[in-house]
């Protein structure tokens, strides 16, 4: 809320400014016609608001209700340590989507964008089981069932090609560096 009001008065000192032809005198109070039950911001207040605000964090995760779930200590919220905090951010990462049929994957190539992490998928057509290796640093290797699929979450990288191999054998290519997609 305090956010949204600081928003607010700074669109309406640039407005205010504005309407009084860029002279240095901005009204104390500025009227909206923004539906919802707050219908004047006082500059005033939005500044105390505002720097009350900063002194204040609040990194834990939020219920349904709108209650806090994270720790609290002397009126800041200690973030990394309680829920949603430090490890369980889920990294951006690119999906790499291979269709399997006779030994070959379709598309032949995928890129991913430098420093982007590749969730590799191969989905297999046919009644047998296949190991797929991405020949990325130590490799990562991931089963592919009949008639299933298999994924694999590759880390980012600065740039180049690498082979992908289908039972041992080179069946397509994952290229960082590049507009995502075939």
């Amino acid at each position: 809320m305090a956010a949204a009001l600081a928003g607010l008065a700074g669109v309406g000192a640039a407005l205010g400014a504005a309407a009084c032809g860029g002279g240095g005198d901005i009204p104390g109070t500025f009227t909206t016609n923004i539906p919802g039950p707050i219908t004047q911001v006082s500059a005033a207040s939005t500044a105390s608001t505002a720097s009350t605000a900063s002194n204040t964090t609040s990194t834990g995760a939020t219920t349904s209700t709108g209650t806090s779930t994270g720790a609290t200590t002397g009126g800041t919220t200690s973030g990394e340590t309680g829920p949603g905090g430090a490890g369980d951010e889920e990294g951006t990462r690119v999906p790499a989507i291979f269709s399997l049929k006779a030994g070959k994957l379709t598309p032949p190539t995928v890129s991913v964008p430098a420093f982007l992490a590749a969730e590799v998928t191969v989905t297999s057509t046919d009644a047998q089981a296949h190991t797929v290796l991405v020949k990325v640093g130590k490799g990562y290797t991931f089963a592919v069932a009949p008639r299933g699929s298999g994924t694999v979450k590759v880390p980012g990288q600065k740039g180049g090609k690498f082979t992908i191999l289908v039972d041992g054998k080179p069946a397509g290519t994952l290229t960082w560096g590049g507009e995502p997609g075939p």
